[in-house]
């Protein structure tokens, strides 16, 4: 696609009829940033949690539900960050990244990428509690970084293609089949 807005699409039709063809630019991922920190003289201790409000699955159907995580400490590796956020029933995955956390006890920060939510396009911030989260200012900052888009279709689509038969032309024209490498004398082949 690059930055013209031109797309190539390649479609090949193997039964007459018309064909609605809708054309998608993908969906973006929402990305939030977690980041805890504490005053200089301080050192980050306890624990905190994540709460979000998304639409999710239940026995009534998909529904907006608000889940909370258990406790996650506050040096939580990036996969117990992930492991507590799968238990909600509005994602089915999320990738999580843990860096600046060279001293935990100062500061970590956590990338979480929603990368199979229920709920298309934007998402509603995760909000942190952080009542058990122990140090002099110790805070948990919560940012968006990339805003989530659903998938979206192009310009102009969907488009309505009908395939008819026609004459051949070589060039634009594939025959296959079994009627092309086997046969019988008197009998016709189709392929």
């Amino acid at each position: 696609p690059g930055s013209t807005g031109t797309y190539l699409v390649t479609y090949t039709p193997y039964v007459r009829g018309t064909y609605r063809l809708d054309i998608k630019v993908p969906a973006t991922v929402e990305v939030q940033r977690l980041t805890t920190s504490v005053e200089a003289d301080s050192a980050l201790t306890g624990t905190f949690n994540l709460t979000l409000t998304a639409l999710g699955s239940s026995a009534a159907g998909n529904v907006m539900v608000t889940e909370t995580t258990v406790a996650l400490p506050y040096d939580a590796e990036a996969n117990e960050v992930r492991q507590a956020l799968l238990e909600f029933t509005s994602i089915y995955d999320v990738e999580v990244n843990r860096t600046n956390c060279g001293t935990p006890s100062e500061t970590c920060t956590w990338f979480v990428a929603f990368t199979g939510v229920h709920q298309e396009g934007s998402l509603e911030m995760l909000v942190g509690d952080t009542r058990m989260l122990g140090g002099n200012q110790a805070q948990l900052e919560i940012t968006k970084e990339t805003t989530g888009v659903k998938a979206s279709s192009i310009v102009s689509a969907p488009y309505t293609t009908v395939v008819d038969p026609n004459d051949t032309d070589a060039p634009y024209t594939t025959a296959y089949g079994r009627g092309l490498v086997a046969g019988t004398a008197g009998e016709t082949a189709s392929f």
